[in-house]
């Protein structure tokens, strides 16, 4: 069994450092308090290892903002970027109920342009304002695609809100943290786990076949 254990080990670590053979390299960042939230997706290149590779998170984000993201890489002839989000105050800092209102960021496809020269940078932007009394969120939703010569070279997704009560100027955005990459966490769980499968099964039948060779006393 110990040579079982090595070899789940190896096998661990080199799927750690294969990731980047499924994907390109994507880091979260989300940060809220009561009054405003940030959360920022940075990513690489989309290579053609990223074929329609998606990062979804469609359940609650945070604790005071409900916020949902996605992301779709999709490489081909012409590489793609197609990112939607929400966001939502379910936790105003003075007393309020949840807000009604939910904030909507969807921008479509963004395309690289092959027939680029050069830098090239594709930017959207989305911003919306909820009232209720004299207090005010506010959001931002943004996407920029980078590229060179018609080739991807990196994106950031960013979404924003805050809870604002003029005439005061709106708080600050909170610090982001990183947080886990779903689909990475996914691929490298479901890879350990179908080859411990396949590791223990070749153990077992070596070990039966073993037994079976061994002579009668």
């Amino acid at each position: 069994m110990s040579k079982l254990l090595r070899s789940l080990a190896l096998v661990a670590c080199c799927l750690v450092f294969s990731a980047a053979a499924y994907a390109d390299p994507v880091t979260i960042g989300f940060g809220e308090s009561t009054s405003a939230f940030s959360l920022t997706i940075t990513g690489s290149a989309i290579t053609g290892e990223a074929i329609n590779r998606t990062l979804t998170y469609g359940t609650t984000l945070g604790a005071l903002w409900t916020v949902t993201f996605s992301v779709t890489e999709s490489a081909g002839a012409a590489d793609v970027l197609t990112v939607s989000g929400t966001a939502r105050h379910i936790m105003a800092p003075h007393g309020e109920a949840a807000s009604a209102f939910t904030f909507t960021f969807m921008p479509g496809a963004l395309g690289v342009p092959t027939n680029s020269i050069g830098n090239f940078s594709i930017v959207r932007t989305t911003t919306a304002e909820s009232g209720h009394g004299n207090h005010r969120d506010t959001y931002l939703g943004r996407v920029q695609l980078l590229g060179f010569n018609g080739q991807s070279t990196g994106y950031t997704f960013h979404l924003e809100g805050r809870h604002c009560v003029p005439p005061q100027p709106c708080p600050d955005l909170p610090p982001e943290k990183p947080i886990p990459e779903p689909a990475t966490l996914l691929l490298l769980g479901t890879g350990v786990a179908g080859i411990a499968i396949k590791l223990r099964s070749r153990f077992m039948s070596k070990k039966s076949g073993q037994c079976a060779r061994k002579p009668f006393a």
